[in-house]
């Protein structure tokens, strides 16, 4: 808020609205400690921040996978009727946890993508102008009509918007 706003909360109601969201928010990067500016340019990083859920998924069923073919493996038979339990059960695993991931993933990724097109406005002259830049990269201006970074990265802003705040609630 006060970046934008301008305006500053109290601490005590702060402090633990913030430790609360950084434990429940299943952010990544943030819980792990990574910056995330190591990971290249604004565009690369809003698409990692969005796509994080997805990796985490396929990491999930290839390990459920692999346990699958391990089990299989050490008992040394499989007859067409435990295949077909063996595969319903890993489809109806996988759907279950693409959700409970998801559904927690939603406020965080929703929130990454937003703070990726924050920008910041600065006077420019004794005129009253001014000019605007990403807060998260202030070497891209906030204006899609002469920055090319910046309208790539609103493209891909968009794309994001659509699949996770639109389509994954559906």
């Amino acid at each position: 808020l006060e970046d934008v706003y301008g305006v500053k909360l109290d601490s005590s109601l702060t402090a633990w609205t913030n430790a609360l969201f950084k434990y429940l928010s299943l952010d990544l990067p943030n819980i792990i400690g990574f910056p995330t500016s190591c990971i290249g340019s604004t565009r690369q990083q809003l698409l990692v921040g969005a796509l994080w859920p997805y990796m985490i998924v396929l990491v999930g069923a290839i390990g459920q996978a692999l346990r699958r073919v391990y089990q299989v493996i050490i008992c040394r038979s499989l007859d067409n009727v435990e295949h077909v339990s063996i595969m319903s059960h890993m489809r109806s695993w996988l759907i279950q946890w693409t959700i409970v991931i998801f559904y927690f993933a939603l406020p965080t990724v929703s929130n990454g993508l937003f703070d990726a097109i924050k920008c910041r406005a600065f006077d420019d002259d004794d005129q009253g102008n001014s000019v605007s830049y990403l807060f998260i990269d202030m070497v891209v201006q906030c204006d899609a009509s002469k920055d090319a970074m910046y309208r790539n990265i609103l493209r891909t802003f968009w794309v994001l918007i659509v699949i996770w705040v639109v389509l994954t609630p559906l």
